[in-house]
């Protein structure tokens, strides 16, 4: 009986500890960085070659792992190589994550964006920009995917502020002089640079430095491991202390740094309770550091345990941003509204379309005569003013999305086809101009808010993202940058392309990377329904965006925008319109649309 007793009290034990095990892996967020370090250019000259980069990547891999990190590693990338590395990163992450992104290399500043080199980036010249941000990593490319993926919390430490590699006597050159330029931090993101704007950072202190890291580097480790250091506190200390050495050899380098995360995170465990937050300088606190001292404090790296989150944050709380992954899925509160920023992004329903908010501005609306495979309907050029702020769907709209709306009893009760390709995360297709306003009407209904398609103008604004070339990307077109017809190429050939990568079919809305709107997919994979009717040139249309809607649209027919998997490359162009007489019983496989909302000014 007493064997009996004793067994049962340890089975109890056992099967208590496995329940709390269990709660608090399923409560914990991971942790998960990627490190690049890249020494070797082999496009460049000798001159330009690094020699602490790699050194640097591995010893921040090293401390990050044994603050909790799952470390992916990489040195010496090619543009390939980086992509598969950062696409590694980011299939890793889940929402409530903590991601970290590590970059030391060759970096510079181009048209008011950073972007990193990999070893393989081509020696350009002046006014082959294109070229260069084509075959290097856009700075706010990366920001963008580690959000997309809805983690808690995203850092990023780039040590890439050297000297411009293409600044040399005897030519024409591109991109800003020396280090990175000024790119402020989106919600919920920390970045760490390891100098100042137009700054250079220092790899080494002199010919008798032996240390085999960067000066920033070398100072950045020891404090990653400092208990009760916030993220803030961290990069003052390391500031300084870079700050004093680069002033011993006569150098100016001050790293700076950009908060926008609401929560005080620690990377190496918060302070103990009778331990006072770190001041490293000693002064008494700003009014902004005081504001900070009294943010929650949240531990960003083990040791202690995160604590999680509540399930939901109740609706009309707050500002709603990318990162407000446990915000309840609810219409923005009035205040939540006004406080919106661009690039921001937010969710009113649980079934709705995530939206992003992309800026007011002005463009050239229309392709010049001179572009290849230029339409006449794509002119005369002009400029739109778009003067408000307005969300835009971040994909295409869904099946799921779709779905959704005819459970609720809305979209008349439409269940489109998806030719057997699945439904899910695919762009729903088969619908019509009439299709579509039944479901921003539903839409709108649901949350109380102003939902519509774009016009024309904004879709062309939205898909341009502040671009002049044909596709947001530059003037050429790849099967790894969108969904079309390969079997003709745009421009010049596509560097061959493997063999199968005419997909014949609608792929996933979030396959290819987000444009500088954050936008996917604007161009291939579906046409998109847009508001306007068809006219047969921009004489006489409004030029503040708004959608051109005089004369009889059932004889002029509706406007789809942006090509389709099965368009060729030149329907792709930012451009490009196409004309639909039946719009509102066309109901085609390579067609679905994009929501709009109109936002309080």
């Amino acid at each position: 009986m007493f064997r009996f007793v004793t067994a049962l009290v340890f089975a109890i034990m056992a099967l208590c500890l496995g329940l709390c095990l269990g709660l608090g892996a399923a409560h914990a967020e991971r942790r998960v960085a990627l490190v690049v370090g890249n020494n070797n250019y082999t496009n460049l000259p000798a001159d330009e070659q690094l020699s602490t980069a790699v050194n640097d990547a591995r010893a921040v891999g090293d401390t990050l792992s044994r603050l909790g990190f799952e470390v992916i590693e990489g040195e010496n990338l090619s543009r390939s190589e980086f992509s598969a590395k950062f696409d590694e990163l980011t299939r890793k992450l889940s929402p409530g994550d903590t991601a970290l992104f590590y970059f030391a290399g060759h970096g510079v500043t181009l048209g008011g964006g950073n972007y990193l080199l990999p070893s393989d980036v081509p020696d350009v010249e002046s006014g082959q920009e294109s070229l260069l941000a084509r075959t290097s990593l856009g700075e706010e490319d990366i920001v963008t995917d580690i959000q997309a993926r809805g983690v808690r919390v995203a850092v990023v430490v780039l040590d890439a502020c050297r000297n411009n590699p293409f600044k040399r006597s005897g030519r024409r050159s591109v991109g800003g002089q020396r280090g990175l330029g000024q790119i402020d931090a989106a919600s919920g993101v920390f970045k760490l640079y390891s100098a100042g704007i137009g700054q250079a950072a220092l790899d080494r202190l002199g010919k008798n430095d032996s240390n085999p890291n960067s000066v920033f580097t070398r100072v950045l480790l020891p404090e990653l491991m400092r208990p009760g250091l916030d993220l803030t506190m961290l990069a003052k200390l390391v500031g300084r202390e870079v700050q004093r050495l680069a002033s011993t050899v006569h150098h100016d380098q001050q790293p700076a740094y950009y908060d926008q995360i609401l929560d005080n995170v620690y990377l190496a465990g918060a302070p103990s309770s009778d331990q006072k937050p770190s001041n490293p300088t000693g002064a008494t606190p700003s009014i902004g550091e005081a504001e900070a001292s009294q943010k929650n404090q949240v531990v960003a790296m083990v040791p202690p345990v995160v604590q999680p989150l509540p399930a939901t944050i109740p609706c009309g709380t707050g500002a709603v941003t990318e990162l407000s992954s446990s915000r309840g899925a609810c219409p923005l509160s009035e205040e939540e509204e006004r406080s919106l920023k661009v690039k921001d992004a937010f969710k009113e329903c649980k079934d709705c379309p995530d939206m992003v908010v992309v800026p007011a501005g002005s463009f050239m609306m229309g392709s010049p005569e001179d572009e290849k495979e230029r339409k006449s309907d794509e002119g005369p050029q002009r400029e739109v003013t778009i003067g408000w702020p307005f969300a835009v769907g971040r994909f295409a709209v869904t099946f799921d999305e779709w779905d959704a709306c005819v459970a609720d009893g809305g979209c008349e009760d439409y269940r489109p086809g998806d030719r057997g390709w699945g439904r899910g995360r695919l762009p729903v297709i088969n619908v019509s101009w009439d299709d579509a306003k039944a479901y921003v009407a539903w839409l709108s209904g649901r949350t109380g808010k102003t939902y519509r398609l774009l016009s024309e103008a904004e879709w062309e604004y939205v898909a341009r993202a502040g671009v002049t070339t044909p596709f947001w990307w530059g003037a050429r077109i790849t099967p790894q940058q969108a969904n079309y017809n390969i079997t003709r190429t745009y421009n010049g050939a596509f560097n061959g392309g493997a063999a199968g990568e005419y997909r014949a079919k609608t792929v996933p809305v979030d396959l290819f990377g987000a444009n500088p709107f954050g936008l996917y997919q604007v161009q291939g994979n579906v046409q998109e329904w847009v508001e306007d009717c068809w006219h047969e040139s921009y004489d006489e249309a409004p030029a503040d965006g708004s959608a051109w809607t005089t004369g009889d649209c059932n004889l002029l027919g509706r406007v789809r925008r942006g090509g389709s998997w099965r368009s060729y490359p030149w329907d792709l162009r930012a451009a490009g319109r196409e004309r639909t007489v039946s719009a509102s019983v066309t109901q085609s496989i390579d067609t679905g649309f994009r929501v709009a909302r109109t936002l309080a000014p």
